[in-house]
């Protein structure tokens, strides 16, 4: 995670709920398990870290990827969550609370190029348990398959920010999909609220232009 500057990574064990921080285990970590759930991707419904100023900062909204390949004719899917949007920053004393209001998921497609290579790696084959190193490692043993990875993150945009409960900032995305990235709009322009949440103070427009990349 990162956020405010506060950087680390989470251990979390699914069997107790317990979690720390490795890089800084004086932060308080809560995790929201859901453990009637065998399905792992679906067990962890939010994390929060308390830093040591009291501050609380809440992760409830999860990003999924699927991710889908091939290599020697078998193909490969993968589903995960590959990221936690920040939900919460609630102050120490409990009376300041700023939420992040984010669109539905929306999928958009990312290939990526790939060579299909083992070199000194072990390989298990699930039938009978047993491992292949996959040949000598100084010499790598390039495998026949797609030179493509596809990746389809199911994602959201941040909408609205609201303190205590009014909204302060809005962002605003464009009605048609960038050129570079399939299923994804670019930011076109922001809106600043009075601490009411009534009168548009500001607005910003980002003269950014649809991103356009040669075939």
């Amino acid at each position: 995670f990162s956020i405010n500057g506060l950087t680390g990574t989470i251990l979390i064990n699914y069997e107790t709920g317990e979690a720390i921080c490795i890089e800084h285990p004086q932060l308080k970590v809560e995790v929201g398990l859901f453990l009637g759930n065998s399905n792992p991707l679906f067990q962890l419904q939010y994390w929060k870290i308390t830093a040591e100023d009291g501050t609380q900062y809440i992760f409830g909204k999860p990003e999924i990827t699927n991710h889908s390949s091939e290599v020697s004719g078998v193909p490969f899917f993968r589903r995960y969550v590959s990221a936690w949007y920040i939900t919460e920053i609630i102050s120490a004393n409990t009376r300041d609370k700023v939420e992040f209001i984010y669109s539905q998921d929306t999928q958009w497609e990312n290939k990526q190029d790939i060579i299909h290579t083992l070199s000194g790696v072990s390989v298990v084959n699930p039938e009978t348990n047993s491992s292949d190193c996959g040949g000598n490692s100084s010499q790598p043993q390039y495998l026949p398959g797609p030179n493509e990875a596809n990746y389809f993150a199911e994602q959201a945009y941040l909408e609205e920010i609201r303190v205590n409960g009014y909204k302060r900032a809005s962002f605003n995305v464009s009605s048609v999909d960038r050129a570079d990235l399939k299923g994804r709009k670019r930011l076109i322009w922001l809106d600043f609220f009075n601490y009411l949440g009534t009168e548009l103070i500001q607005r910003i427009h980002l003269d950014n232009g649809p991103t356009v990349t040669a075939d």
